[in-house]
């Protein structure tokens, strides 16, 4: 550690929150330390690495190198930008399978969100996996809309079939309409429905809840 100001040669030092440095309290000088210094170079170093990866289209990679540096730096919005976009594959996976890649993807998003990162280009994203997983739901109700119909159509078979006193037709039917029932809540209808139906399913909330 400095023992004199390099600016006036001051002899005084405290430490300056605003700044989050120490200096000199008589003119300001930082004080220069060489720690501080060396892990700064490391930081820069590491996020020029993982943006190269970035460019190269390694995206495991560069999240790899990213995640240690959001602990040295929690506020700094463009590790988490770097970060989604290798999630993303920058920007264009819409689907995203991945549960693993999901969740750092969601947590990006978050913290963006909290620290003001999130551009235009993130909302544009945001739109287009938003319709996508719409389009999914919708095929997912109009899949279900088919098996309850033809769960129904069964069950009028199965009444025609015991008034004729066709029993083995009769049950055939009966066992068809139960599967196709089951197959039809299985699919969860009430979670789609509420997923259509929820007001905040939209771009500017996180899209990869």
């Amino acid at each position: 550690m400095a023992n004199t100001c390099r600016g006036c040669g001051g002899t005084t030092f405290r430490y300056n929150p605003t700044r989050r440095r120490k200096e000199c309290a008589v003119c300001g000088t930082p004080v220069y330390d060489p720690q501080e210094e060396q892990q700064n170079i490391e930081y820069d170093r590491s996020y020029s690495l993982a943006i190269r990866n970035l460019s190269a289209g390694n995206w495991k990679k560069t999240i790899d190198i990213l995640k240690p540096l959001t602990e040295q730096r929690p506020d700094d919005k463009k590790i988490y930008t770097a970060i989604l976009r290798a999630a993303t594959h920058d920007f264009e996976d819409i689907n995203m399978d991945s549960a693993d890649i999901k969740e750092i993807a969601f947590d990006a998003w978050d913290k963006l969100s909290r620290l003001g990162g999130i551009d235009g280009e993130m909302y544009e994203y945001s739109r287009r996996r938003v319709e996508k997983q719409r389009e999914v739901l919708y095929a997912k109700r109009s899949r279900i809309i088919t098996w309850l119909l033809v769960a129904a159509f069964l069950f009028i078979l199965t009444g025609i079939a015991f008034s004729d006193e066709c029993y083995a037709v009769g049950f055939l039917c009966m066992g068809g309409a139960g599967g196709c029932l089951y197959k039809a809540l299985s699919m969860q209808p009430a979670k789609i429905i509420g997923q259509l139906t929820e007001d905040s399913y939209n771009n500017r909330s996180n899209p990869f809840k």
